[in-house]
């Protein structure tokens, strides 16, 4: 990860809130809560200081033959949802509730 992120970068030292999509070609075998954990760990450091930070958390696999909860599929879903190879979309934001 801290390969891929840009030069400068900073990690965050706020209460954040994180999405974690995965969009397996096939049916996910790993439990969930396990396919998680390695990411957040991987995450910490470059993203944020400590995993600790994180006080939301939203984890879902969109497999393939199933249906999408959402109706209308734009920008950033797209594209890994049109994908040939298996995707995780990763989204950080503030935690609800704080104001810093």
């Amino acid at each position: 990860m801290r390969e891929d992120l840009p030069e400068g970068n900073f990690a965050f030292e706020r209460p954040l809130a994180v999405r974690l999509y995965f969009f397996p070609q096939a049916r996910l075998e790993a439990d969930i809560d396990n396919c998680a954990k390695p990411i957040l760990d991987a995450m910490g450091g470059c993203v944020y200081l400590d995993d600790r930070q994180v006080e939301c958390l939203l984890v879902q696999k969109f497999e393939p033959g199933r249906p999408l909860p959402v109706d209308d599929v734009t920008g950033c879903l797209k594209t890994p949802m049109e994908a040939e190879e298996p995707v995780i979309y990763v989204r950080v934001d503030a935690a609800p509730g704080d104001e810093r």
